[in-house]
């Protein structure tokens, strides 16, 4: 079993990569020749939006931020241009040009007033690229704030993003560089959630838009050497801390040097799964990394045997299937579903080192396209010359129109395709229906409520709708053999509720659950959070009508005595208040202390489930997916657990840069003293 998992870990080294050509002497290789990319921008009409100018009604958009991400990065591409985007601003004609390596590149389009807009782009060496026409539509809104450190100073030059939900995954929308001061301005969706990054500062998606807090980098710095401990230069080396499409980027990867030694940095503290692979052998090592903290000397050996394992995907007319996330595992039967993710290249092959052996087949995301299994089991080790053909179709459309429940249409709402059950038709036992549909992006509806999604299999399906949880019947479709299949949707009646959080409490969330047995029966149960802005006010645009419990910093359970509740009406506005102590006497407090007893200002407390239990303290926390629940000390060293749920055991750690303390919380709990030490 321990040589299977360490297998399969070795094989997601080269996940997000385009080939995996790293062998010895490939950091010397030059950068490749860039390919220009232009195109326009123009401004569309479209409602809402605070101002903005020019571009009315379709003319030529002006002084437009234009920004290409790489979205199938290899070894060439990380060593040349890395994680920072590649931006420009369009001229006077709307006009703008930009010098791309060959690659599948995003670009995303973004001007105050209007609503992003992407494009995916591909480059071939010797290719000629199309123009890229973008049009931006009026709407969305303003995003601004500061961004500060853990000692309150502003962090200047930081890259802000605005990641948009697309339903099978995340886009960039927009970016912002913060300024001297620490204040960055940018515009999008409405429905888009912040991502800040900043050299010596992890990565972090930051709870308040206007004052957001960037904590200090845990850093893992080695080296890769092969079996004689000889260095390795040009192998990438890989985190996996996570799993899914967005695994393997630049950003969670490096290359070594002509030393063979790496440095990965950005990181949040917790435990990472290093692996590293050439062509032809790879290696993985386990470490923990403590808050603030360099772990150095780390060394990886390349000590197990690695073989190619190749395919090729095209479309029906035998254009290579690019950017395709490809997920694979070893042949051993029907239903088994182990399986670990790669990338196709710009040409549309799959070049990946495993482990000897024949592998299936098991999952297919191509933008556009859909896969058509079974699959023919792949052996590894085929020579170029011997590399299979795989076919991939446009797959099905649905083309709908979603109305409210009084008939009248939905306009500018974002929609996509979810999967409801196992495909009984042509899937191999074990698949689900979306294995092999379209890596698409969703759709958003028109004025009149219209819209359309692409890249569908056979199979039935559940409508979603950006602000709405699972509805049920109401949005359930089937998709068969018509090309295109049309279908009316009708949300259930909704209400709106609107929320003030007395006391102050920027930054927090308030969490809505409904919870009314009069509709079990038609709609699945509905819950949604939103954050507080400036006032300390929350709306939440649509809830189905129905009785609702509402607490502040978390998702409340129908049985809680403490959540607030209020009864929502079809086409009704209700007005909620609630206290920013809403927990009272009950929330423990903790009291940050260092060895003699003084208390420690700004120290960062997180409440999290313990990784080793909680008879071994202090304990490590896995910190590596998020600060869900960050919080400072004040200038007494103390704190409130406003979001402690009141169950339990958990741990309470507490941490400033060299120091680190953690102490068990149990249900009733008045005040937890934590001591810092030296790490």
């Amino acid at each position: 079993m321990a040589r299977i998992v360490t297998a399969l870990l070795l094989t997601t080294t080269c996940l997000a990569s385009t080939g995996c050509e790293a062998r010895r002497g490939a950091a010397a290789e030059p950068a490749p020749v860039p390919i220009e990319v232009k195109g326009a921008i123009r401004g569309e009409g479209g409602e809402g939006g605070e101002g903005g100018e020019g571009g009315e009604g379709g003319e030529a958009l002006a002084g437009a931020s234009v920004c290409a991400w790489n979205r199938g990065p290899n070894e060439r591409v990380v060593r040349a241009q890395a994680v920072a985007p590649v931006c420009t601003l369009s001229d006077d004609s709307g006009g703008f040009a930009l010098a791309l390596a060959p690659g599948i590149w995003g670009i995303v389009a973004s001007a105050q007033g209007y609503l992003p807009s992407t494009e995916d782009v591909v480059l071939r060496v010797g290719a000629t690229p199309g123009a890229v026409e973008l049009a931006l539509r009026r709407g969305g809104r303003r995003f601004s704030g500061t961004l500060e450190d853990l000692e309150g100073e502003p962090v200047a030059g930081a890259m802000v993003e605005a990641m948009l939900p697309l339903g099978r995954g995340t886009r960039v929308g927009a970016r912002s560089i913060t300024d001297a001061h620490g204040r960055y301005t940018l515009w999008t969706s409405e429905a888009a959630s912040i991502s800040v990054s900043a050299p010596g500062y992890a990565q972090m998606i930051p709870r308040d838009d206007e004052r957001a807090l960037l904590l200090p980098e845990s850093v893992i710095t080695g080296k890769v050497v092969d079996r004689w401990r000889r260095p390795v230069a040009g192998v990438r080396v890989a985190h996996v801390s996570r799993w899914g499409a967005s695994y393997g980027f630049p950003r969670n990867a490096t290359l070594t040097d002509e030393h063979g030694e790496f440095r990965l940095a950005q990181l949040m503290p917790g435990e990472y799964t290093l692996v590293a692979a050439s062509d032809q052998r790879g290696g993985m090592e386990t470490v923990y990394v403590d808050f603030a903290a360099t772990h150095e000397g780390l060394r990886i050996v390349l000590d197990t045997p690695l073989e190619p394992l190749r395919a090729r995907f095209v479309d029906a007319r035998g254009e290579p299937a690019a950017g395709c996330l490809v997920r694979v595992g070893r042949d051993e039967g029907e239903g088994s579903r182990v399986g670990i993710y790669f990338w196709t290249d710009h040409e549309g092959l799959l070049d990946a080192p495993v482990v000897e052996g024949r592998y299936r087949v098991l999952g297919l995301s191509c933008p556009g396209l859909v896969g058509m299994p079974p699959y023919e089991a792949i052996a590894t080790g085929r020579s170029k010359a011997e590399i299979p053909t795989l076919g991939l179709e446009r797959g099905r459309a649905l083309r709908g129109r979603l109305l409210d429940a009084t008939g009248q249409p939905l306009a500018h709402q974002r929609v996509w395709a979810q999967a409801r059950e196992l495909d009984a038709g042509e899937r191999e036992p074990g698949h689900r229906v979306d294995d092999f549909a379209a890596l698409d992006e969703g759709a958003e509806t028109d004025a009149e409520g219209r819209f359309e999604l692409g890249g569908l299999p056979r199979g039935a399906y559940e409508l979603a709708v950006s602000g709405w949880g699972e509805v049920g019947a109401p949005l359930v479709f089937t998709i068969a053999d018509a090309p295109v299949t049309t279908a009316r949707f009708e949300l259930p009646p909704s209400g709106r509720i609107e929320v003030h959080v007395s006391g102050g409490a920027v930054g927090r969330g308030v969490g809505a659950r409904r919870c009314d047995s009069r509709f079990a029966g038609d709609a699945a149960p509905w819950n949604a959070r939103e954050m507080l802005d400036a006032e300390s006010r929350a709306v939440f645009e649509v809830a189905p009508v129905g009785e609702h419990v509402l607490a502040l910093d978390d998702y409340p359970s129908c049985d809680d005595s403490r959540a607030t509740r209020v009864e929502v009406v079809a086409g009704g506005t209700r007005h909620v208040e609630l206290s920013g102590d809403a927990r009272g006497s009950s929330a423990p407090r903790v009291r940050v202390v260092d060895a003699d007893g003084v208390p420690v200002a700004r120290a960062i407390v997180e409440l999290g489930r313990p990784m080793f239990g909680v008879d071994e303290l202090p304990v490590r926390v896995d910190w590596s997916k998020g600060w869900d629940t960050l919080t400072l000390t004040d200038s007494a060293g103390r704190m409130t657990l406003e979001h402690w749920s009141g169950d339990g055991p958990w741990v309470v750690v507490a941490a400033r840069p060299g120091q680190f303390g953690a102490g068990e919380l149990e249900p009733g709990a008045g005040e937890l003293t934590i001591v810092l030490a030296p790490l």
